[in-house]
């Protein structure tokens, strides 16, 4: 979108009262106007330049190209065009100018290439009405004083008083990030914005008249044309009128219930309203044009931001006459911006509203709170708030989970665990678009960097909201396994929406259980799910799902079929896919990408087997039918990072290989969670549970394998002679562990 179109936005946001744009169409054929009424103006054309030129000032102006003098000369000059229709156009005997004199006076001067309609006028007029008074149809001497004050004090006072913040202010609509521009400049000028634009409403509020929706609506729609005129395909301006719906029920939520106009003792607030949504774009605009969004600086602007945007919401639902905003407005929210920009995702209304309800009744409520109101409050919003702010400002679960446990360069470390141990990380992309991280081996699209931060708060509240068990084992909050299932079924819709899973998937709950308790860096050993393993895992999902994607855009686009609605792959394909392309898919797992190079070049065949492993840990069904789905791609990509990891942890000589005392140290630190998978007290169970996994590991076989002959003996004599146990599990060997777990 052109720097000028995005003027003429916001010239309508901001100056649309003044009855003035720009056009730079083609010609419509002009009606010609034949009026007895109207007289020879005596003012020279030059001496309106205002007018004939009201683009260009404009957009100097929002440039920041102008300067107090011009714009004083500017806002002087359009006073005087209201004298000089006084002498163009003819008052009746009541002293009244008739409407359609503007209408003449405006194509002869300021819009000499269009003509307009009746209905156009009259939303003019309307708007006049609710400016300056008087009546619909015409003006009075009273109504050109009052036009002529509010140009030459009102306006001229107030953008005046911006000159020297504009160049600030537009600074993100301009597309040109000023590389000086620090917090306090922008604190600076956003708070002399909001100060302007209230006062711009309590000129509007001097007349007493609310102001339709409706009608602003019509008045928009007869602007649309103008700004979509020399680009066909804009899609913003294409749908200029349903930005009316989102200010509507914005409006509802930040200032007042009425869903029909904007009151008259609502103008005020409506202006700040329209100032503070400005203020969050703009800060986001900085927030993610930064070179470092990762940096201690960037996420200092993040927390600002956030904290700001929950303010306004705080003190807008406090204000309202009615404290709740029910569910009902906020689907009507969520449909209004759908039209204009799409939810994030794509997320359908009756799915993005079942989630707003659960959220805000579940997670936002204040903890012993009785009233279980339907919709948000002011209580819960500052509830909300308040975690918020001390949840970033103490980061003390955060420097538990990143802290300094890991060394600087552990391909463990993503991006988000670097960015909160403070670490400095220049981004960079590749060529397909992913966000490369140097000394790392990890990858993001920036969409799944900018989730994978906001995640790890909601990650927080939804454990507090389920950890509802009175007897904890740990002082710190963190979900016990049947927990952790209410949640999981409570999400199953949308990680179904967002691909984390397949419809038909009802094993999500326990591969999430088995995943945080066992592979994830974090994984502490212990049968509960707490923050850092929950965002632990967060990390694996997102770099899973942006690999996963990567692949099905690349290779696997030649194994795709389709059954219904639903998009399957061809395995034997994807097996293709994947070998001819392996450097690729584990460009982000580098000790991974050397060892599979290793075993294609020593043996193929094993390769096809350490593949065909971690499939059949997937899903079993991969092998009867031949198909996968995208969920079982994203499973297998969060596989590939379990290995890497697990081998970066617990192969402590670093020969790529595991050892029996290897081993051991792992099933020591991990005996709990691994009995709660397979339904046992760990008490007694140890030995047992050590001679199952390494028996796994020496021989490729489950001792539950009824299928194996003589495997029940032989189990029985590897339990008996564990001192004398020899083994070197590669990779290869532990993909036959994972098998043998997929199954529980």
């Amino acid at each position: 979108m052109s720097s000028k179109k995005c003027l003429h936005f916001l010239l309508i946001v901001f100056l649309i009262f003044n009855l003035s744009c720009a056009s730079e169409s083609e010609p419509i054929p002009r009606v010609k106007i034949i009026d007895a009424g109207m007289q020879k103006p005596g003012t020279n054309r030059s001496e309106l330049f205002c007018l004939s030129d009201f683009t260009n000032y404009i957009v100097n102006y929002f440039s920041a190209k102008m300067k107090k003098k011009d714009l004083e000369e500017f806002w002087d000059c359009t006073a005087k065009a209201i004298k000089t229709f006084k002498v163009y156009a003819k008052a009746d005997k009541n002293g009244e100018y008739p409407a359609h004199h503007v209408r003449n006076f405006l194509t002869e001067y300021f819009w000499p290439k269009e003509y307009f309609g009746d209905e156009f006028l009259n939303e003019l007029m309307y708007l006049k009405q609710v400016l300056f008074g008087g009546r619909h149809d015409s003006f009075s001497l009273t109504d050109f004083n009052k036009m002529e004050a509010f140009l030459a004090k009102d306006m001229k006072n107030l953008t005046v008083s911006l000159v020297e913040d504009i160049g600030v202010l537009t600074s993100g609509i301009l597309n040109e990030r000023k590389p000086d521009l620090t917090e306090e400049d922008i604190n600076a000028s956003v708070f002399r914005f909001r100060s302007v634009m209230r006062e711009f409403g309590l000129v509007f509020s001097k007349n007493g008249y609310d102001y339709p929706f409706a009608r602003i609506q019509k008045l928009l729609l007869y602007f649309k044309p103008l700004l979509t005129s020399n680009t066909a395909n804009d899609s913003l301006f294409s749908r200029i009128e349903f930005f009316v719906p989102i200010i509507q029920e914005t409006k509802v939520l930040l200032v007042g219930p009425d869903h029909e106009k904007i009151l008259n003792t609502e103008w005020s607030e409506f202006f700040v309203l329209i100032a503070n949504a400005y203020t969050v774009w703009l800060r986001t605009e900085n927030f993610l044009r930064g070179e470092d969004i990762t940096s201690g600086t960037a996420l200092s602007q993040f927390h600002i931001l956030t904290e700001e945007v929950l303010t306004y919401i705080y003190t807008g639902i406090s204000k309202r006459l009615i404290q709740v905003y029910t569910h009902q407005e906020a689907k009507r929210w969520l449909q209004a911006v759908d039209k204009v920009i799409g939810i994030p995702f794509g997320i359908d209304h009756k799915l993005i509203v079942k989630y707003w309800t659960w959220l805000i009744d579940k997670v936002f409520v204040p903890p012993n709170s009785k009233a279980q109101i339907e919709g948000l409050t002011p209580q819960k919003v500052a509830f909300f708030r308040e975690y918020f702010i001390n949840w970033y400002n103490t980061q003390v679960r955060i420097n538990q989970v990143y802290g300094e446990d890991f060394d600087a360069n552990d391909p463990r470390l993503g991006l988000l665990q670097r960015a909160f141990r403070g670490s400095a990380i220049i981004l960079s992309y590749d060529d397909y678009g992913r966000v490369q991280i140097p000394n790392s081996n990890n990858y993001y699209d920036r969409d799944s960097l900018i989730y994978l931060n906001i995640e790890t708060l909601v990650v927080d509240l939804m454990i507090r909201a389920y950890a509802t068990q009175i007897e904890r084992k740990q002082s710190t909050t963190a979900l016990s396994i049947e927990e952790t299932d209410m949640l999981m079924e409570d999400l199953h819709e949308l990680l179904v929406y967002f691909n984390f899973l397949d419809p038909t998937d009802k094993e999500f709950s326990r591969r999430f259980y088995r995943d945080t308790s066992l592979f994830v860096p974090h994984a502490n050993g212990d049968e509960w799910i707490d923050f850092g393993e929950a965002v632990s895992f967060l990390h694996f999902a997102f770099s899973g799902l942006a690999n996963a994607n990567l692949m099905k855009k690349m290779g696997l686009k030649f194994c795709e079929t389709m059954e219904g609605k639903t998009i399957y792959y061809d395995y034997n394909c994807f097996e293709q896919q994947f070998l001819s392309g392996k450097d690729f898919y584990l460009d982000h797992l580098e000790l991974l990408k050397i060892y599979v190079g290793d075993v294609y070049n020593r043996d193929p065949k094993k390769l096809w087997t350490f593949i065909s492993n971690l499939m059949e840990t997937v899903s079993n069904e991969v092998f009867v039918k031949k198909r996968f789905t995208s969920g079982e791609l994203l499973k297998f990509h969060i596989l590939l990072q379990y290995l890497e990891t697990f081998m970066y942890r617990f192969d402590l000589d670093k020969n790529g290989s595991m050892n029996p005392r290897e081993a051991e140290l792992f099933l020591n630190d991990f005996m709990s969670p691994i009995a709660m998978l397979l339904g046992q007290n760990e008490e007694g169970l140890e030995e047992y549970i050590h001679a199952f996994f390494t028996y796994i590991i020496k021989y490729h076989k489950s001792p539950l394998d009824t299928g194996d002959h003589g495997g029940s003996l032989r189990f029985h004599i590897w339990s008996k002679i564990r001192p004398d146990w020899q083994f070197e599990g590669e990779r290869l060997d532990l993909s036959y562990v994972l098998k043998t777990l997929g199954g529980y």
